[in-house]
């Protein structure tokens, strides 16, 4: 294989991992982060009060991987870790079929800031399917609590997939989960999960692969002359091989 063509082959494939790695990288499914501000939706203690918030979006027809859950974080009196949040596959009298712990920030306290937090096990997202997401802060001392920023507008952003959507409503405790209520102020967040190709992309990953079988067939088939002069060689017979031995004992007989 030559210099020349070893640079060809290399450059050939980290174009191909590039591109591979663009189709699966994340994009936003769903998102309310660009509706206008209205109100903290507080989580942690706060008057004397332990709040919960508990928000939800529904897929549309395609199954997609859960990449991540992005907030937008609000105003906070906390400096101690606790806040969390998690996946559940319903709400009734409170969140219901627990699906992950999302891993993030426990101390999302930038004001305006995106935090983003990651299921810690692959979570398939089914078509047409609403899932509730939990934002807790337990343990926290009194009257110190983390927030998430609001938005009392019921659109999407602009650039959502097909199907997607958040919830109208979303759920509050004031009392660590014995009782719930619901409120016309939307957490802002969005769904992050993995790309989904495009058949014309899709074709590009399979041609390529192809590609490469055939190059590695092809320079398979042409190797170097001397490897193939070696390798196509006839070794000697076991009659020769006796003759070779038995020749200087023939010509001694001749003396």
């Amino acid at each position: 294989m030559t210099i020349l063509y070893r640079l060809r082959l290399h450059l050939f494939l980290t174009t191909l991992l590039a591109t591979s790695a663009s189709l699966l990288a994340q994009v936003t499914a769903v998102s309310n982060v660009g509706q206008t501000f209205a109100f903290d939706q507080i989580v942690g203690q706060a008057t004397d009060f332990d709040f919960y918030q508990a928000f939800n979006f529904t897929t549309g027809s395609t199954s997609t991987t859960l990449a991540s859950i992005t907030i937008s974080a609000g105003a906070s009196t906390a400096t101690a870790s606790g806040f969390s949040m998690s996946l559940y596959s319903g709400f009734s009298s409170g969140p219901t079929g627990l699906l992950a712990s999302l891993n993030g920030s426990s101390t999302p306290a930038g004001v305006g800031v995106s935090y983003s937090y990651v299921p810690a096990s692959s979570i398939t997202l089914a078509p047409g399917t609403t899932y509730w997401v939990l934002a807790t802060a337990l343990g926290m001392p009194s009257n110190t609590y983390y927030s998430i920023q609001g938005t009392s507008s019921t659109s999407e952003d602009s650039s959502v997939f097909s199907g997607w959507s958040i919830g109208n409503t979303e759920m509050f405790t004031t009392t660590a989960g014995a009782s719930w209520f619901s409120s016309a102020t939307i957490p802002m967040f969005s769904v992050q999960v993995a790309a989904i190709p495009e058949p014309s992309e899709s074709a590009f990953v399979f041609g390529t692969v192809g590609l490469l079988a055939f190059v590695a067939l092809k320079q398979r088939r042409h190797r170097n002359p001397k490897e193939a002069n070696q390798s196509s060689a006839t070794p000697p017979s076991v009659t020769d091989r006796a003759g070779a031995r038995s020749a200087p004992a023939g010509g001694l007989a001749h003396l």
